[in-house]
């Protein structure tokens, strides 16, 4: 690959890599300070053409992610850090940081061993990504659930793909209305349809800043919080159950008596895990009488052949204490 070409060879396949891919390499100092700024870099990020020293590359994030663009800069040149690209907001130029969303960009950096001949001792590929959490179809909108209007299951999947690919710390929260198919029996799919997309909008509105919804099936909603801890997600989920069930009002003379229960789970190990967790988190919180949250423990298959072992295997893991405890002592 390196026969041949001189070091002004090597300067003009790089600009024309850079036209062709649209993506910017950048030469870096021991410090991550930029040594040489192409020209399309003005581009992705306006702010440079207004300076006259060349910047640090944290410099391009916001300012919420510059420690970390420094963290893996400085790893990356020391040739101790990831070989996978970091993805970071670009800082807004001439803007407030808190208007319009900005483009988001993938970092990848290689140091170089060239001897002391080399100017550079790194080598920076930027190249625009889009936004996590903003899975999009192929005419650019999200897929949304006809009946609910949220985006639908293969959306929600790909936005907990994106973040266990970010090693994001969140939690996967599965909602669904306890007794539905009762509810759609008694008065008909129109009416269960229109509870579907009521309860869509409470979720909406119930929604925590950086939270992703979406309908997994007729019954279940999802809901990414952006939380890392399970007490911050317990204490949003039990928050939304019961808010939910103040809000319901009797129907004329007949009081629905709706209530919601929620299954939780770290968004960890892969999609499938996350998924399976907070779904049987879901069924061990139905199972006790609803409007209640569960978290999946450890169940040996054997112990799970009937429902008085399930319950036995449940109760300790249930949030309400006092019926595990009465659950077990039976």
């Amino acid at each position: 690959m390196s026969s041949g070409f001189s070091e002004i060879d090597g300067r003009a396949l790089r600009s024309l890599f850079e036209d062709v891919a649209g993506d910017t390499v950048v030469q870096l100092d021991r410090k991550g300070f930029l040594i040489h700024a192409p020209h399309n870099l003005a581009r992705i990020w306006p702010a440079l053409s207004g300076m006259l020293v060349l910047p640090h590359l944290s410099d391009l994030a916001r300012s919420c992610h510059r420690e970390a663009v420094k963290a893996y800069v400085a790893a990356a040149i020391s040739a101790e850090g990831p070989r996978r690209p970091l993805e970071f907001p670009l800082a807004l130029s001439g803007a407030p940081e808190e208007g319009d969303a900005p483009p988001w960009c993938a970092l990848s950096i290689r140091s170089i061993d060239g001897g002391a001949g080399v100017a550079g001792v790194a080598l920076g590929l930027l190249r625009k990504v889009a936004a996590p959490g903003h899975a999009q179809s192929a005419g650019g909108h999200p897929k949304l659930d006809p009946v609910s209007g949220l985006p639908d299951r293969h959306t929600l999947i790909q936005v907990m793909q994106d973040s266990l690919a970010r090693d994001r710390s969140a939690t996967l929260a599965v909602f669904a209305i306890d007794r539905i198919d009762a509810l759609r029996i008694q008065y008909g799919e129109q009416a269960a349809n229109e509870i579907t997309w009521g309860f869509a909008r409470f979720i909406e509105a119930m929604a925590m800043p950086g939270c992703e919804i979406g309908q997994l099936d007729r019954e279940r909603v999802g809901v990414i919080l952006p939380v890392s801890t399970s007490r911050d997600a317990q204490q949003w989920a039990r928050d939304a159950i019961d808010t939910f069930s103040a809000l319901v009002l009797p129907n004329g003379s007949t009081k629905l008596g709706l209530t919601t229960s929620a299954g939780l789970a770290a968004l960890e190990k892969s999609v499938d895990h996350a998924m399976r967790q907070a779904e049987i988190g879901l069924v061990m919180a139905r199972a006790a009488g609803g409007a209640r949250i569960g978290r999946s423990g450890y169940c040996a298959p054997a112990a799970c052949g009937s429902a008085v072992a399930m319950i036995h295997g449940i109760a300790p893991y249930l949030r309400d204490d006092a019926l595990g405890r009465a659950a077990v002592a039976r």
